[in-house]
């Protein structure tokens, strides 16, 4: 202890939790016989996390922006999301099709149920009791196949829609995993692409593209169908109230754009804070035996809880935001239908219309309107989607500096064991600013045994990772039987190494399996 070394640190680690807590024995007296349960305060917490220090606070904060600036940098710039994502939806389009016309029926049938319901209600006008009791029998009977309509195609848009959507969530997930195995090394090293924000990015991105595909195409439908088979009604009962109808329907437009454009950003922010919380939570199970040696369970739960208060606080923000374009967006259906009937009323007494024709454009009209707001209530699944086929498409376009999957390059017949190590110099591409080797020379003769010793962070693992082709030498090069190790197959190259990590991770197999694998 008294040489102050590693052990030195790994117990002044340990008891961190209890430097920080002396001050507050004075105060919390009381406490010393109570269990301890940790609950996480918010404000608490927050005052505590300042106190720490400046130099954890600043070294987060660069960690931080650097993340934010590589992300600016590699933002997604190709074609639209939205058709690409479809495209990869080909195989099923046949069943988007079908899909897609029980949309356009659905649609259909809201403005001629409003038809139906006018002429009901105008059938109380008549005053002979047969020719109502004919009519309002031949109106039930046109509600009962309305809904039997109805059943058939809700249950083929629905059933279809998720039978294409499921197929290319499964697709995804297998190209995402697929590309990430393609990854170079260096891919993995990056702090945003851990082994908790891959994870949860694998599970939840995929399924969230479903919001921008087949489903989408088929709600454009059927509110399309809904309202322009509305509007057509519409014009050709009283083309002068539709007019005035109309002069509403921007606001509601606007406010449902607003809704979109709002979400969108609320997604993307929300997205990365559960990334990173992921992350945190992954990397502390995977690694409870270090966090309960050092006791610090308490602070990685603070920690993940900090996380959460990000999306927290958004989810304040949209709950202000969208409950005012909601009620925006519902109150103008009322202000119409007082604008409709004040005109309405205006026009029977002219004698230019009937009842029954103001009752037939007010539901042609509120019935489109409707789905125009249905069509609001859908977007925030939307913006998710289109945010997570951006990241998703951003993957695959990136093309490694090392394919993992590749099998182009030379297979040497007589390969010995020469290697030669030549005027090596290396630093890693996330700490460039760091020189692991430089003007290293190494020969390893056939047969022969070599062993690296020297400190810890010497480069010893690091030689052996250049020798795996995990990275591109920074300067020299790697002769093996007097040819560039870059040059060769690299499947072939690392199928003739037996390599033991300094963390070795098993299979789930048998000890022989493992072996086997080198």
């Amino acid at each position: 202890m008294n040489a102050r070394g590693v052990y030195h640190g790994l117990v002044e680690a340990q008891n961190l939790h209890l430097n920080e807590n002396d001050g507050k024995k004075g105060e919390n007296d009381e406490d010393d016989d109570m269990p301890a349960v940790y609950v996480y305060d918010r404000t608490k917490s927050s005052s505590e996390h300042v106190r720490r220090g400046t130099n954890t606070s600043t070294e987060k904060y660069e960690m931080t922006d650097k993340t934010n600036e590589a992300e600016a940098v590699t933002e997604y710039t190709g074609p639209s999301p939205f058709f690409k994502m479809l495209a990869m939806n080909r195989p099923e389009l046949t069943i988007i099709l079908f899909a897609c016309l029980s949309c356009i029926c659905n649609g259909g049938i809201q403005p001629a149920f409003g038809v139906v319901l006018s002429k009901v209600i105008a059938v109380f006008q008549i005053c002979d009791h047969g020719v109502q009791e004919r009519r309002i029998l031949m109106y039930i009977l046109i509600f009962i196949g309305f809904g039997i309509l109805m059943f058939f195609t809700m249950f083929l848009q629905s059933f279809l829609f998720s039978i294409s959507g499921e197929t290319l969530t499964q697709r995804l997930r297998s190209r995402i995993f697929q590309t990430l195995l393609q990854q170079d090394v260096a891919y993995f090293d990056q702090p945003e692409n851990n082994t908790g924000a891959l994870c949860t990015r694998l599970a939840t991105e995929a399924s969230d593209v479903q919001g921008a595909t087949g489903i989408r195409i088929g709600t454009m439908l059927q509110n399309v169908s809904n309202l322009g088979v509305g509007m057509i009604l519409a014009f050709i009962y009283g083309w002068s109230l539709t007019l005035l109808m109309l002069a509403f329907v921007p606001f509601m437009i606007v406010a449902g754009f607003l809704q979109t454009y709002l979400m969108t950003g609320f997604a993307n922010k929300d997205k990365k804070a559960l990334e990173d919380a992921g992350k945190i939570a992954v990397e502390t199970i995977s690694n409870i035996r270090t966090v309960a040696q050092l006791t610090k369970e308490k602070h990685f739960g603070d920690e993940y809880c900090k996380l959460l208060e990000f999306p927290y606080r958004n989810s304040l923000k949209r709950a202000h935001v969208f409950g005012f374009l909601f009620s925006l967006t519902d109150s103008i259906m009322f202000f119409a239908q007082a604008a409709l009937f004040s005109f309405g009323a205006w026009r029977v007494e002219q004698g230019a219309m009937t009842f029954e024709n103001i009752m037939l454009v007010l539901n042609c009209i509120l019935f489109g309107a409707m789905a125009v707001g249905q069509t609001a209530s859908m977007s925030p699944d939307y913006s998710k989607a289109i945010a997570s086929s951006k990241k998703i498409l951003l993957l695959f376009d990136r093309v490694p500096t090392i394919d993992n999957s590749s099998s182009v390059g030379k297979k040497l017949e007589n390969f010995d064991g020469e290697i030669v190590l030549n005027n090596l110099e290396f630093h890693y591409p996330n700490r460039r600013e760091v020189q692991v080797l430089k003007n290293f020379n190494l020969t390893i003769e056939p047969h022969k045994q070599i062993a690296l010793v020297g400190s810890s962070g010497c480069g010893k693992s690091t030689i052996i990772q250049l020798l795996e082709h995990f990275y591109n030498l920074t300067g020299g090069q790697i002769l093996i039987n007097q040819n560039e190790l870059s040059t060769l197959n690299l499947q072939w190259w690392r199928s003739q190494i037996g390599f033991v990590s300094q963390e070795p991770i098993l299979f789930d197999a048998t000890i022989r399996e493992n072996i086997a694998y080198g």
